[in-house]
């Protein structure tokens, strides 16, 4: 967005470049937070970025216009908030949604590593749809900045898992023992140890973040895709204030449907926990101050 606030050639260009070499380290610092002091859901950590960023953006809106017209209908044309809204959806809605699960699942380093695709994606979409050009020296740029958060990214990371009670442990290392594995009726029958059984889930739960990782770059390159080509004319915050608002109320609004057709007599949801729609409510004011700085 950088470029959007600077006038045209050279210091657009500082600008844009200066824009987007602040704003990864800034994402980067946000995803460590979230990842640290967050204790509930992705789906809800989504609907509070999105209501808190939406609440910052209006008021930045109105504070900045001064006597001219904050929302300018000539600007906010049906088409344009139409796109953003849809942009909204695909992006941050579900696209982030599966952002924050990956985050939550695999990590923040991982989830850096994947996010590293985004810029070859963006750049391919611009070349097909936008007419724009791939420059040898743009293309080895993403190249060489992917390669550092790859290099960065290999770092063996310890995956293991919490220590076993005593029992569970004298129960596995009975089944894991070659001499006395026979006298473990669930060996004999063929059921993976403990060891096993934990490394399965891990295995399991990595494949899980990773899909929910890419899933997530293809969402947001298209959802950004969709600002770039319909958000012409309007600002940042205008943009952002679209984008996350519309977010924040569909998030509300999928959480309060929700909770009624639990309260209804519908076959399959009522009685369900709404657990993954509920605010954490064990976080202390210090971790909500994280987060929210996050």
């Amino acid at each position: 967005f950088g470029i959007m606030w600077a006038p045209e050639g050279h210091a657009a260009t500082v600008a844009g470049l200066g824009t987007a070499l602040i704003s990864p380290l800034l994402m980067t610092v946000g995803f460590i937070i979230w990842d640290k002091y967050w204790e509930g859901s992705a789906f809800t950590l989504n609907v509070f970025k999105c209501g808190l960023a939406s609440s910052l953006f209006l008021l930045v809106i109105l504070f900045t216009s001064g006597r001219a017209e904050p929302f300018d209908p000539d600007v906010f044309t049906p088409d344009a908030v139409s796109a953003l809204v849809s942009s909204a959806f695909i992006g941050i809605t579900v696209g982030d949604v599966a952002w924050l699960g990956a985050l939550q699942m695999i990590g923040a380093r991982r989830v850096i590593l994947i996010d590293t695709l985004k810029p070859f994606l963006a750049a391919l979409m611009g070349l097909i749809f936008l007419d724009e050009t791939f420059t040898f020296a743009l293309g080895s740029g993403i190249a060489l900045v992917s390669i550092g958060v790859l290099v960065v990214s290999l770092e063996e990371e310890a995956f293991s898992p919490p220590p076993p009670e005593d029992d569970e442990l004298d129960h596995s290392r009975l089944r894991d023992n070659p001499s006395t594995r026979s006298l473990d009726p669930e060996a004999a029958a063929g059921v993976p140890t403990h060891t096993q059984a934990v490394a399965m889930q891990s295995r399991r739960k990595l494949g899980q973040g990773y899909a929910l990782a890419v899933c997530n770059v293809v969402l947001d390159t298209y959802g950004s895709f969709l600002t770039k080509k319909y958000g012409e004319g309007l600002s940042p915050w205008d943009i952002c204030l679209v984008r996350f608002g519309s977010a924040f109320l569909t998030m509300v609004g999928i959480t309060v449907g929700y909770r009624l057709l639990t309260c209804l007599p519908v076959p399959g949801l009522q009685g369900r926990s709404a657990a993954w729609c509920t605010m954490p409510s064990t976080m202390t004011p210090v971790a909500w101050t994280r987060i929210s700085a996050g």
